[in-house]
């Protein structure tokens, strides 16, 4: 009920674990479950797995293209794991495919509260069109 002094029967959330290394998540689900368990007290507790995708890394030689023409173009910018399925995720398996995101208000994202200020959007879609320009641009051997 998000009021301080109202004791709701029950609460859901959720946890949103990323990482490059399978294991390591398989690591982070096992404690997350056993720090649920070892704080519980008399609260009945329910750990689910609801969706799981294998590690996928993009090609480096697209996450470099990007990112050098961020910097060509000075915008900065930082490499992040996303584990989501967006069509990127998709293609991967069909060409080589990379990703550009922009910073979200707080940042939250995938979410009726996500925003981004129009300038981010500017700079990112800069940077997938310097890409975009870059790739038509290589040779084809």
């Amino acid at each position: 009920p998000n009021a301080p002094s109202v004791v709701p029967s029950s609460a859901y959330f959720s946890i949103d674990i990323r990482h490059p290394n399978d294991s390591a998540l398989a690591e982070s689900r096992r404690i997350i479950g056993e720090i649920c368990d070892s704080n519980k007290n008399r609260c009945e507790i329910e750990v689910n797995q609801i969706a799981v995708s294998k590690s996928l890394e993009f090609p480096n030689s697209i996450r470099q293209r990007i990112t050098r023409c961020a910097e060509i173009l000075n915008i900065s910018s930082m490499p992040i794991y996303s584990m989501a399925g967006h069509d990127a995720r998709q293609m991967h398996y069909h060409c080589p495919s990379g990703m550009i995101f922009e910073p979200c208000y707080k940042g939250i994202s995938h979410s009726d509260k996500e925003a981004c200020e129009s300038s981010d959007l500017f700079m990112g879609t800069q940077v997938l069109a310097a890409s975009l320009v870059n790739m038509a641009n290589q040779q084809v051997n």
